[in-house]
């Protein structure tokens, strides 16, 4: 890629995501290296078509430097065409008390994007399901086959009624499939215990769920590992805790119930298929999750025909 196209491309990413760090402009424009990407980005400064604000740790002190887009920026974009303006550099500025979370947000894009996912930003997210700009919603991530999730991304010093928020604006939306990432163990926990009442709900630690999706970018993705358990039959699941079949080499017939992703209505779901509904029907249950993944369905007594896999990283190939 000429040096000339690549960096109109980045700052056209910095127009669309209001701004990357460092190491996210590295990943997806100039993997060459840490100092090629500093000096890179001082051309650019000194052009005037960029300026940065320093990344403030936990401890208070400076752990990097966030890029975004000057007015004469915008302008280059807007004269070759890239952008019809709608917005000046200063609304397309993140204030610090956002900067976090613009942050992770856009980790999710600098991750993802090689791995054919999309990243639609929020404020066209939100328009699209006609929410309030104000919502907690963080954007959309289409999937490489098109299938699409509401993005939600819960840092490590969430309060409760920040939790509660997002939950009823969520039961309270159109959205349908939802990742939730959650920046600490303390928020992951106290969601599972959230009632959230959409059709699928993957509630997701931040980095192993970003592994996941690197992972596992498309159906026929997922196809490839469930084959590994023999036939996989589509088939319509009455008990909604999922959409295929695994016939074993044995011939028996298995429902297939993915909890790679923790889909937490897939497993509210599954508890509904109790020893006794497994008797009536005669399909058991094949549960696929990731190793040390605590589901609760371990503890539960009278689950005998759940089949219960755990997966390493190494099967999962992350």
């Amino acid at each position: 890629m000429k040096g000339k196209q690549r960096d109109d491309e980045l700052l056209m990413a910095l127009y669309e995501y209001r701004g990357l760090t460092v190491k996210q402009i590295k990943e997806v424009f100039y993997s060459d290296s840490t100092c090629y990407v500093y000096r890179r980005m001082h051309l650019l400064k000194k052009q005037g078509l960029v300026e940065s604000q320093p990344i403030i740790g936990e401890r208070g002190k400076k752990v990097g430097a966030f890029y975004y887009l000057t007015e004469k920026g915008l302008d280059r974009l807007e004269q070759q065409g890239l952008i019809e303006r709608t917005r000046r550099a200063r609304e397309n500025k993140p204030s610090g008390r956002r900067l976090p979370y613009i942050v992770s947000r856009n980790e999710l894009y600098t991750q993802l994007s090689p791995y054919g996912w999309k990243f639609v930003d929020g404020r066209d997210y939100k328009a699209q399901y006609q929410m309030n700009r104000g919502a907690m919603l963080k954007g959309g991530l289409i999937r490489s086959d098109g299938k699409e999730y509401a993005v939600y991304i819960l840092e490590k010093n969430t309060r409760e009624k920040t939790i509660k928020r997002m939950v009823n604006e969520i039961n309270n939306s159109r959205l349908t499939n939802l990742f939730i990432f959650c920046h600490s163990q303390d928020v992951y926990n106290r969601i599972k215990q959230e009632d959230i009442r959409q059709m699928e709900v993957n509630l997701l630690p931040f980095q192993r769920g970003i592994k996941l999706l690197r992972r596992f970018h498309s159906e026929e993705e997922w196809l490839k590992l469930f084959r590994r358990y023999g036939e996989v039959i589509p088939v319509q699941n009455k008990f909604l805790f999922g959409k295929y079949l695994i016939r074993t080499s044995d011939g028996r017939e298995l429902y297939l119930c993915n909890c790679l992703l923790n889909d937490v209505q897939a497993l509210n779901w599954l508890l509904r298929y109790t020893y006794e509904r497994y008797r009536q029907d005669g399909r058991g249950v094949l549960l696929l999750k990731w190793e040390g993944q605590d589901i609760g369905m371990e503890r539960q007594r009278g689950y005998e025909h759940v089949e219960i896999v755990e997966l390493t990283r190494d099967e999962l190939m992350m």
